[in-house]
């Protein structure tokens, strides 16, 4: 039995509340559990007990053996003064103390819980299946599902807000800036992501603004601050790159990182560094004001911009500089778009409407990834295959969320699905 269980037993009452009584003898009512508190102090605030003839609002601290009071030190801990109960699994104390001596009763779990419940527990803790409850998944309704799906990937939209919020403060809030790195770091697929949003990151999207006539330049400082030119070439146009950066360098102070930063081993051509960096460029051509166009324009706007960059024509017939070979992919693919969409422009959007508590924002944020078809990986593949409905966007991101932060943990009881396969047992 885990302390986080019992936790999960007071806060939805599974376990037998007739007739409860402290182990001092006192008859007790539990009106109120109280709300979960995940930080330090007691596990329960805001409680409501009724211990014999006195009703007590308060909190409330649980522990799986009743000792753990002492070993954790709560008796001498001003957090823990104002506990009225301590809920334990079982215990040999018929009180116990806090900081001003009063004492506090203490109420005994043992033999009130459903060992069917349990089993079950025990069950999901222990299997050894994809995810815990891939046997059982058939059980619960798709309501049940979707409704969890759709909480986790708000949860995981969230997630990547804190990375944006992040990024503003070293921008010093700069919404366009920030986009701009952010769509860098998702053309990159994964792979090139870090490196490209690195690029992007030393190149300030005013730098590019200012060239914003001359496409050369604009390829040339994407090309130089990745570190693609400080070599010798045969061919004219990477040659040309290299003469304007080097003036733009001095001009603007622009760094040259380490091209060991991308990988070219076991990456096809279509994603090789040179190939993504031409298409960072194409974006930087058309990159002024986007976040503003973006906040105004709906999926197929997206769509429409991003499948229809154009790439520089050398790129149509090399997959490296002075290496000549017919290239098919040089445009941004519909997979590719997709990836943007969805780990890019929408948590953007999230996150600006959270940021400027415009709801109608966040929502649209939302409606764009229920408007996009599943994603296709082995993730959703494996949780496709037990049962799980997945018919948008929205839902694969639920399903990558709750497969990282619940199932691989085995965070089943902070789970709608895991909560449901446990209480059906009890109905």
């Amino acid at each position: 039995m885990t302390e986080s269980l019992l936790h999960y037993l007071w806060k939805f009452r599974l376990f037998n509340s007739n007739a409860l009584f402290a182990k001092s003898g006192e008859e007790v009512e539990i009106i109120n559990c109280g709300t979960h508190n995940h930080n330090s102090g007691p596990d329960f605030f805001n409680a409501k007990i009724k211990i014999g003839n006195k009703t007590w609002a308060g909190n409330v601290e649980i522990h799986t053996d009743g000792k753990e009071w002492y070993a954790h030190k709560h008796h001498l801990d001003a957090a823990y003064k104002n506990v009225v109960l301590h809920v334990v699994l079982e215990a040999e104390d018929l009180f116990f103390k806090c900081l001003e001596n009063d004492t506090i009763p203490c109420l005994e779990l043992k033999g009130r819980i459903d060992e069917k419940l349990l089993a079950r527990y025990d069950y999901l803790m222990r299997s050894e299946l994809p995810f815990p409850c891939a046997a059982s998944l058939k059980n619960v309704d798709e309501f049940t599902q979707q409704n969890m799906l759709e909480r986790v990937a708000i949860e995981r939209l969230e997630n990547k807000t804190k990375h944006i919020e992040t990024q503003l403060k070293t921008t010093n809030g700069d919404w366009e800036q920030v986009c701009w790195q952010t769509l860098a770091r998702y053309l990159g697929s994964g792979i090139h992501g870090d490196a490209l949003e690195l690029t992007a990151a030393n190149i300030p999207i005013k730098t590019i603004a200012k060239h914003s006539d001359n496409v050369l330049q604009i390829e040339a400082m994407i090309f130089g601050v990745a570190g693609m030119l400080n070599k010798s070439f045969a061919n004219d146009y990477p040659n040309e790159l290299k003469r304007e950066f080097n003036y733009l360098k001095r001009l603007h102070s622009l760094p040259e990182l380490n091209k060991e930063i991308f990988k070219w081993a076991k990456t096809r051509p279509a994603n090789f560094p040179t190939i993504r960096l031409a298409q960072l460029a194409a974006l930087a051509q058309n990159i002024q004001h986007i976040f503003s166009k973006l906040l105004k324009g709906d999926v197929q706007f997206i769509n429409t911009f991003l499948s229809k960059l154009e790439v520089n024509s050398y790129w149509k017939n090399h997959f490296r500089f002075d290496e000549e070979a017919e290239n098919k992919f040089s445009s941004i693919g519909k997979s590719t778009v997709q990836v943007i969409t969805i780990n890019a422009i929408v948590p953007l959007l999230f996150a600006y409407g959270k940021n400027t508590g415009n709801e109608i924002l966040t929502e649209k944020a939302l409606d764009i990834l229920r408007q996009y078809k599943p994603e296709v990986n082995t993730t959703i593949s494996l949780y496709k295959k037990y049962g799980m409905a997945a018919p948008n966007a929205l839902f694969t991101q639920g399903i990558l969320q709750l497969k990282s932060n619940y199932c691989d943990k085995k965070q089943c009881i902070n789970c709608s699905i895991g909560n449901s396969i446990l209480t059906q047992i009890m109905q």
